[in-house]
Parts: C-alpha cells; sequence; structure tokens
C-alpha cells in the first residue's frame, strides 16, 4: 500500500486537500426562484457579515448556479466591486449571508447599499438571507454582533 494512502484503522490518509463543502437551495429559495418565472432568475450574493469570506462565496455560486441561476456578487472588501444600484436593482433575487449585522448595516450606510437595497425592493427584487441576512430588513432584532464586557 502507498504512504500517501495507508489504512490507519479506521482512519484513511489522503495526499491532497481538505473535504470539499458544498452547498444545495432549500425549499424557502426553490420557491423564491420559481416566483421569479424566469429560466436563469439572476442572483445577486452579499456576505458583507462576513467580510466577504471567498469559502461563502464559493459554495453559494456552487449552489445557486445548480439551480440554475446566472449569480454575480456585490462585495464591500476592499471598496465596493460594482455600483450597489446597478447590481441590486439588475438582480431578481439578493441574497445576504450571515455574520455581524452591526458590521453589515454600518458598512451598507458607508457605500450606500442601504438606499440601493430600499431601490431593489421597491422595484421588486427579491430580498433574502440568513441570520445577520435575515436580521438586516428589520428595525430591530436580537444579535449577538456587540461584545458584552465582564463588568456587565
Amino acid at each position: 500500500m502507498d504512504e500517501n494512502t495507508a489504512n490507519l484503522g479506521h482512519v484513511r490518509r489522503l495526499p491532497h486537500g481538505p473535504v470539499q463543502m458544498s452547498w444545495r437551495l432549500g425549499t424557502m429559495l426553490i420557491d423564491a426562484l420559481a416566483s421569479i418565472e424566469k429560466v436563469r432568475p439572476r442572483v445577486c450574493l452579499m456576505n458583507t457579515a462576513m467580510g466577504d469570506d471567498f469559502t461563502y462565496y464559493a459554495m453559494a455560486y456552487e449552489a445557486f448556479n445548480a439551480a440554475g441561476c446566472d449569480v454575480t456578487e456585490l462585495k464591500v472588501f476592499p471598496q465596493p466591486s460594482a455600483d450597489p444600484e446597478e447590481r441590486l436593482c439588475g438582480s431578481d433575487l439578493v441574497w445576504v449571508g450571515g455574520g455581524s449585522v452591526a458590521n453589515l448595516l454600518a458598512l451598507w450606510r458607508l457605500h450606500g447599499i442601504d438606499s440601493a437595497m430600499r431601490s431593489a425592493w421597491e422595484q421588486g427584487v427579491i430580498l433574502g438571507g440568513v441570520s445577520a441576512g435575515s436580521l438586516c430588513w428589520h428595525l430591530g432584532g436580537t444579535t449577538d454582533s456587540f461584545v458584552r464586557s465582564s463588568n456587565q
């Protein structure tokens, strides 16, 4: 047996890379995409709340592409990757990932993304997300975005 694939009891060593992670879209997203009634809905991904983490984008691109979508993103780091109003209003669905809702909202205000989101919503773009990406649409909500000091 080759040393790179030596069987070590119930553990098998492999010489290359980590386990591939992937996502599948859930029923809520499949239903939202179906309501758009387009062959290839345009989806814009945003992961501002996690600092535009590359892994999130890779997995989300894979999942939405597999569902037959044309996928793009609006990144904020190191600066907006596209004109926010143009990118968001040109989408059928905007999907926002989780992380720090406080940081997400601060950066969106700084770059005018909050106003662009409102314009997209007024034009009928479906807005959704998970965790911080589901809180950002509301006037308030419970968040763990703030560190509590031991004195409180």
